[in-house]
């Protein structure tokens, strides 16, 4: 499929790039489409260590010239149902997944800004390690007059952009929870795909794990099936929604570690708890804490609630 990146009101002379913004377009391409195919796949846009091959291949954009008309670049493409390949498909994801192989890496580039963009959208689609990406494509422009258009000449899909663009993205960056440490009770499902890649069944839902740098497989083996209590480390959607987890520490579980099993979406309080926790706070305290709360207090006597675990 081929698409054009139209530069409206260019600084430079019309059908004239400097090779430097250039790189800064094509390389942000290549990586919000990058991300935009992982949080389909696997429930975050970018993690620790080396990009899968597979995904590396799929992400296919050829360069194909400049031309004049203000400034047009012109790129080639291929759908990923033809480039996204020697993957297992995932059960829990298989209809964003299935229709993310009729998309192309342009048009996943477009999608995941026009997602940002629009104010009535859901943005499940966004998380905070694609949004920095999304932020640095604002240094693509020059001057605040200039417009950058991008579209495919056989299609509808068309994005529209502006240096002001970018400051409703960082708003939506702001609203997207940080990462953070968590505790989490729940049953291990193994996924036939992926050994180093599990589901949480908690009280509210399955909640996507994947195995950290320094968790060996065979740590895990012997829970398929039963219940375990992890430490890790959440990474959220935009709206509070945990995208996925990565597992730093699995435990034989306790009755009181039963608490974690809550509201995957809602877990402001029990971060505040489990950050405790990994602070060196009394661990045995928590069961304590759990009978007393959630109760009727106040943020304030919650608070208190935390420093008692001293």
């Amino acid at each position: 499929m081929k698409y054009k990146i139209k530069i409206e009101n260019a600084a430079e002379e019309n059908g004239i790039i400097d090779i430097k913004r250039l790189n800064v377009i094509l390389s942000g391409i290549i990586e919000i489409a990058t991300g935009s195919i992982q949080i389909r796949l696997n429930g975050i846009s970018f993690t620790k260590g080396r990009l899968p091959k597979y995904i590396d291949d799929a992400v296919s954009v050829k360069f194909s010239g400049i031309e004049k008309g203000s400034t047009i670049i012109r790129l080639e493409t291929e759908q990923l149902n033809r480039t996204l390949t020697n993957f297992q498909l995932n059960a829990f994801r298989q209809d964003e997944i299935i229709d993310m192989l009729g998309e192309t890496p342009m048009s996943l580039f477009i999608s995941s800004f026009n997602e940002a963009l629009n104010p009535d959208s859901e943005k499940k689609m966004l998380d905070k390690p694609l949004l920095k990406r999304m932020e640095n494509f604002k240094k693509a422009f020059c001057t605040e007059e200039e417009r950058i258009l991008i579209s495919n000449e056989k299609s509808s899909g068309r994005l529209v952009l502006t240096e002001k663009s970018f400051t409703e993205i960082k708003k939506i960056d702001q609203d997207t929870p940080e990462s953070h440490k968590i505790i989490l009770y729940g049953l291990v499902e193994k996924l036939e795909y992926s050994k180093r890649k599990v589901r949480i069944i908690t009280k509210s839902g399955g909640v996507d794990a994947y195995l950290g740098e320094k968790v060996h497989t065979d740590q895990i083996k012997n829970y398929w099936g039963r219940n375990v209590t992890i430490e890790g480390i959440a990474f959220y959607r935009y709206g509070g929604k945990i995208g996925a987890v990565e597992i730093e520490k699995i435990f034989v579980p306790k009755e009181e570690d039963k608490y974690f099993s809550g509201k995957s979406s809602s877990l402001t309080a029990v971060q505040q708890v489990s950050e405790q926790i990994n602070k060196g706070k009394n661990k045995s305290a928590l069961a304590n804490l759990i009978g007393k709360w959630p109760g009727d207090e106040t943020d304030e006597e919650f608070d208190e609630l935390i420093k008692s675990m001293d």
